[in-house]
């Protein structure tokens, strides 16, 4: 889809939202993002991943900036229709959008292209390494398995803030545990329960002495995924628990780690049952001080935009959460999208245009 009467960026976002990019099925973004970038006369590489990597010079006396955004979309993600109503960019409403994060896409490409086509000073701007990633929305895969002996930046953007007002910045994310559990008992036959190691009671008394949901300002925790049983004349030998923490004190999360497996553990060794627990570290965090020099620079750049970008802490997770535990401090700017991962998901004309000029001006400063 193509009209005259709309802007290079948006003419882009409406064309690589009908690229199906649902994760784990990347690879035709992946080839639209390298034939664009090769097109205009960069470098670019596509990794085992499907991670597309590009690199545009600068003052090598400038520290270098990352720019990323991710290239995979949820489901219902296939078959994307957008359509513009009132200065709304939607989808027909059988599907997502794909805003997130295709939004951050366009308007990094359209930069990219406008600094070219400028072949402004070299002097004036930071290096650029372009990083766009796969499978984000599900583990930060694309992000985990890049070769980081190759990254030479310190410091980035990226643009993966939906709901929220253009322009607002997330200064924290939480470190994030997971939980893998598996209570092991005996099956058996309804009519005799006395062979059975049935570990659903087992469940229940652990479950009841568990406090899931806010456990402080800091710290969330939650059982996501439970399954017991396989037929109701069977009694249950097997129970799988997945569960998670989330905290932006690193203390604080394997203190509240520690003390859900204890409860299990101690539940488990009352009976004839066993218990095997995985605990697996799928994020780091990290936090921003509002004195941070990154920080105080960007939300003037923002601020020149005539918008008052808000300081967020959040509880989600992202790509960002992987540079960081690379030694990247990557800043997440809102890219002015909202309802993500809906069918009501919707970005403003205007906004997605503010988007692409925002970012110019941050490689630019």
């Amino acid at each position: 889809m193509k009209n005259q009467k709309t802007s290079d960026v948006v003419n882009t976002f409406l064309k690589i939202v009908q690229i199906d990019s649902p994760t784990g099925f990347e690879q035709g973004m992946s080839k639209e993002v390298k034939n664009y970038l090769d097109k205009i006369g960069l470098k670019t590489k596509i990794d085992k991943n499907g991670n597309v990597i590009a690199f545009l010079e600068g003052n090598k006396k400038l520290e270098p900036y990352m720019l990323n955004a991710h290239l995979d979309t949820v489901e219902p993600g296939r078959g994307i229709k957008p359509k513009i109503i009132n200065g709304w960019i939607k989808s027909s409403g059988k599907t997502i959008l794909g805003a997130d994060n295709k939004t951050a896409v366009a308007a990094i490409l359209e930069t990219i292209r406008k600094i070219v086509s400028e072949k402004s000073d070299l002097q004036k701007r930071h290096p650029l390494e372009i990083v766009f990633t796969t499978s984000e929305e599900s583990g930060n895969y694309g992000a985990a398995k890049l070769d980081y002996s190759k990254i030479k930046s310190k410091l980035g953007y990226s643009f993966d803030v939906s709901s929220v007002n253009l322009g607002d910045i997330m200064v924290s994310a939480p470190f994030y545990n997971r939980i893998d559990i598996e209570i092991i008992g005996k099956s058996g036959h309804a009519k005799d329960p006395e062979k059975a190691v049935n570990v659903l009671p087992i469940f229940a008394k652990v479950i009841t002495k568990l406090k899931i949901g806010r456990i402080s300002k800091y710290t969330l925790s939650n059982i996501g995924i439970v399954k017991i049983g396989e037929a109701v004349n069977s009694i249950p030998g097997n129970a799988i628990v997945v569960g998670e923490v989330r905290s932006t004190v690193e203390k604080e999360l394997n203190v509240v780690t520690n003390e859900i497996v204890k409860k299990f553990k101690q539940e488990v060794t009352k009976s004839k049952a066993k218990v095997t627990v995985k605990i697996t570290r799928e994020n780091g965090g990290y936090k921003f001080e509002k004195d941070d020099e990154f920080v105080i620079k960007t939300v003037k750049v923002v601020e020149s935009f005539g918008l008052k970008p808000k300081l967020i802490d959040s509880f989600g997770c992202a790509d960002a959460n992987i540079f960081a535990e690379h030694g990247i401090k990557m800043l997440s700017v809102a890219d002015g999208s909202q309802s993500a991962h809906t069918f009501d998901e919707r970005i403003k004309v205007s906004d997605l245009e503010r988007l692409s000029s925002l970012i110019y001006e941050l490689v630019n400063n």
